[in-house]
């Protein structure tokens, strides 16, 4: 056995940095053996092991060239004997030991007996997996101090660890660690301050991130102009300019310019200046990225009615010629602008831009000097605001304070009520928000619109609204599953004809007062559908969401604009959400699997950007035959994922009129086979299963097909 302790300081240390290598880890019974070169140990032992091997280094290194290698050569004479159990007893060799040349036996020297490595700590690739990078460490603080982090916070985290060696040389600062920007240039214009991102800049960046860009030849984008009121106790206001790309709606929208003020820019030529500008230059030669030139086409500006009537300089939604589509002239009715005529001339480009119908201008539009612009086709309506926000609302607004052929009794709200608070539990994953009362209607958000709009309204309404009301409803609920879903877009023709049917009733129900311009609007939506294929496509949904988020970046009252610009460019460091849909989760704990079944099991699987699982409320699968599945179990076939459940036998059309509701994805379904085993790739999506009633002893259900995209 070797004794150590009789080596020279020079020698313990190199013997210290081989078994730090060998044995990384396990390091608390190595003071004894270096109690001479090593006076600082509880610092020692606070470091990482790869900073304590390249510590070793160090110090051997200074150690060999210093004035103590003397003194190390000097107790090198008084040489140390190994007593090897030689038999004859003669004299012993003098060496100096080398860790990785003694047997296993050997290492208890260097450790005690609950201080041995285990097989993991001495492997050297495990090692590799455990290493301490502190470059690597500084990126994922810059990453979580950029997610939201206030400054003041960072500042405090990044001072308490500059008082550990190991962190010396990393930054003391927020704004340090995080690039902050020292300066932020705006502009006064339009009666408000405004900070021009620059368009070239953001698409360039944007093509470094996102490799699936680079696939394209021509760039495609959605520009989004809209109004973000920041509080609700004054009216400090924004109204950014964003674009996205229509090809990859799943890339987040980014900012090109951004505005405050106390009220909406009072020039809309001011406003548009520089984003104008740009454009003007960049669309004709297009964006030069790492030898490759892309071309640039804005193909869409999604805009509500009020943003609309400000980006292009025309009446207001009250005003008499306020029509976008067509020139109809609005009639005066009890203190309301109505619009009762469906057939008039439609507006074209060129009639646009000549002023024939002088009453719908109010001055020259900016954007008709961006080149390619058409100012009636590249002005899509936003289902979001028109049919959510806009008519839905209405509807839901009148069956408790309309009319009385439309009005609810109580008694009828209440039961309304709580069926909408009953159907909590059974909503899937895809919506970010269960369904509340409608006592709650004033602050209803636009998704919940939705949600009782496309998928529930049949089965909230049915049997509590009077029918005349209700087959009307169908008609704008049919319409709209159609206008919106790419799998059923092709009955648009269909929906055309419903939506007029609707729009042309509508005085009849709800009052001659009510056809407002956003229900006249309706009967215009097709044209939105031939031009762009579904109005998924073309959706404010995804934009309100990165507007909502700017307020989160405003951390006090003061200059407002120039805080969410910093947090913007600190908001850069963080690297982007992966696009691509999110893998399998795998179930670890399987219990007893299905005959025929196999691990890997999974808890839930992600298809058509839907979430799949075994359990209520995401278990219910639409096939590719239009079959509805329950899915109890997930798991492997012959190395392919299967679902596992039972099918219902008996599936019908919820409503026969105005359309048979199977059309669009809405059933019945009754009476569940027995279980069997289906591939991933036919499941053809996702459906919402609602409980209706007991019918013959069987249990039969309310199915609804999820169409809208995942995630808005």
């Amino acid at each position: 056995m070797v004794q150590f302790h009789f080596l020279s300081s020079t020698e313990r240390l190199l013997v210290l940095k081989d078994f730090l290598y060998k044995f990384p880890g396990a390091t608390s019974s190595l003071l004894t053996v270096v109690p001479s070169i090593m006076p600082n140990r509880k610092e020692f032992m606070s470091c990482s092991d790869r900073h304590k091997r390249r510590r070793a280094n160090e110090m051997s290194n200074e150690f060999l060239g210093s004035d103590n290698l003397c003194l190390g050569e000097q107790e090198h004479q008084e040489r140390y004997e190994v007593n090897e159990g030689s038999l004859d007893g003669s004299e012993s060799q003098h060496e100096v030991a080398d860790v990785r040349e003694l047997p296993d036996s050997d290492v208890s020297v260097f450790l005690a007996s609950d201080e041995m490595p285990s097989e993991s700590e001495s492997d050297p690739e495990s090692d590799s997996e455990t290493e301490w990078d502190p470059v690597d460490i500084l990126d994922k603080l810059r990453q979580w101090a950029a997610s939201g982090v206030t400054q003041t916070k960072v500042t405090e985290v990044l001072k308490i660890l500059g008082e550990h060696s190991c962190f010396n040389g990393w930054p003391s600062d927020a704004r340090t660690l995080l690039n902050t920007p020292r300066d932020t240039p705006t502009q006064r214009v339009a009666g408000g301050e405004y900070y021009h991102f620059g368009v070239e800049s953001k698409l360039l960046t944007h093509l470094e991130r996102y490799p699936q860009l680079k696939e394209l030849e021509i760039l495609k984008l959605h520009c989004c102009i809209d109004g973000v009121p920041l509080t609700k106790s004054t009216n400090s206001q924004l109204w950014p300019i964003a674009l996205s790309f229509e090809d990859f709606p799943n890339i987040p929208p980014f900012l090109v310019g951004l505005f405050h003020g106390t009220s909406k820019p009072n020039s809309a030529s001011e406003y548009f200046r520089e984003f104008k500008g740009e454009l003007t230059k960049i669309i004709p030669s297009g964006v030069s990225y790492n030898g490759r030139r892309f071309s640039i086409d804005i193909s869409a500006y999604i805009l509500d009615t009020p943003a609309f009537s400000f980006a292009t300089q025309t009446a207001s939604h009250t005003g008499y010629y306020s029509c976008r589509r067509c020139t109809t002239k609005g009639e005066f009715e009890t203190s309301h602008v109505v619009f009762n005529d469906f057939d008039a001339a439609l507006r074209t480009n060129e009639s646009f831009r000549t002023r024939t119908q002088a009453g719908h201008h109010k001055g020259g539009s900016p954007l008709e000097e961006i080149p390619g612009t058409d100012m009636i086709k590249h002005f899509p309506y936003d289902y979001m605001h028109l049919t959510c926000l806009g008519i839905m609302r209405k509807i839901l607004t009148y069956f408790m304070m309309g009319s009385l052929l439309v009005r609810l009794p109580s008694s009828s709200i209440e039961k309304m009520c709580q069926l909408l608070e009953s159907l909590a539990s059974s909503i899937p994953s895809e919506f970010p928000r269960k369904p509340r009362t409608l006592r709650e209607l004033s602050r209803w958000k636009a998704t919940e619109l939705r949600q009782i709009m496309l998928y529930t309204g049949p089965y909230v309404f049915h049997k509590i609204v009077a029918t005349d009301v209700f087959v009307h409803f169908l008609c704008f609920h049919y319409a709209m599953r159609c206008y919106v879903s790419d799998t059923y877009c092709q009955q648009r023709k269909r929906a055309r004809n419903l939506m007029a049917y609707f729009v042309e009733n509508f005085s009849k129900l709800y009052g001659k007062k009510s056809v407002s311009h956003n229900v006249h609007a309706l009967i215009h939506l097709h044209s939105d559908v031939d031009a762009f294929g579904f109005l998924e496509k073309v959706n404010a949904f995804k934009f309100e969401n990165r507007f909502q988020s700017l307020k989160k970046l405003v951390r006090k009252c003061e200059k407002p604009l120039q805080q969410i610009v910093r947090r913007e460019s600190e908001l850069a460091l963080v690297p982007p959400k992966s696009t691509i849909c999110p893998k399998n989760a795998i179930l670890g704990n399987a219990e007893r699997l299905p005959a025929g079944m196999s691990l890997p099991a999974y808890s839930k699987c992600v298809i058509h950007e839907v979430s799949i699982g075994s359990k209520a409320p995401n278990n219910c699968a639409i096939l590719q035959d239009g079959s509805i599945v329950i899915v109890n179990c997930i798991a492997t076939r012959e190395n392919v994922i299967h679902i596992y459940g039972k099918k219902f036998k008996n599936v019908s059309n919820f409503y026969e009129s105005p359309s048979k509701s199977s059309n669009v994805g809405i059933f019945i379904a009754s009476d569940l086979a027995r279980p069997d085993m289906w591939p991933l790739t036919a499941i053809r999506g996702k459906g919402i299963i609602l409980p209706l009633r007991t019918k013959d002893g069987e249990q039969e259900f309310y199915v609804s097909e999820i169409i809208h995209s995942v995630g808005l």
